[in-house]
């Protein structure tokens, strides 16, 4: 059974370029436009992994994140998300998400993409219970997590303050 990807994102052509490339790699895979319909689909159609943009329309991606934890109405799954803000403080609140296996800067080639989500399969199971931010850590500039269990949490992008081109 293929890996079954939920790609929420609110740019057309890029959600165009992934649907079709994951989909020629063999992954089966959902798309969702907003924030609304992203919360829609993991309700009724529960993807192995969610490639989340957080600047989805009608509640964002930070609202899909917030909407997951135990007990809530949309099961956690694990999460890729990807962005193209820059802003060190706005990112830093993501490390407050455990679901969140991954964070990329936007924008992220199809190739990339496919390949991290394969990588992050090959490890094992995803453990979204068990990824927890190191102990004494405080967010930093460099905020980009790659969560693969207990107490590890670490970085995957340089500070988003730099200027620095990507």
């Amino acid at each position: 059974m293929p890996t079954r990807v939920l790609i929420a994102d609110h740019d057309e052509a890029l959600l165009a370029s992934y649907t079709a490339y994951l989909a020629g790699e063999g992954f089966g895979v959902a798309t969702a436009r907003s924030g609304l319909e992203c919360l829609e689909q993991l309700r009724h159609s529960l993807p192995d992994i969610l490639v989340l943009d957080l600047e989805l329309p009608w509640g964002g991606g930070a609202g899909v994140l917030a909407r997951m934890p135990d007990g809530s109405d949309v099961p956690p799954v694990p999460v890729l998300v990807l962005s193209a803000i820059h802003q060190p403080a706005a990112l830093a609140e993501l490390v407050h998400f455990p679901m969140m296996t991954d964070f990329h800067i936007k924008p992220l080639g199809v190739d990339p993409l496919a390949r991290i989500i394969r990588r992050l399969f090959d490890e094992g199971p995803i453990d979204i219970r068990a990824a927890r931010p190191r102990a004494g850590s405080t967010p930093v500039a460099s905020v980009g997590v790659a969560a693969r269990g207990a107490d590890v949490f670490s970085p995957v992008v340089e500070a988003c303050d730099t200027g620095a081109e990507r």
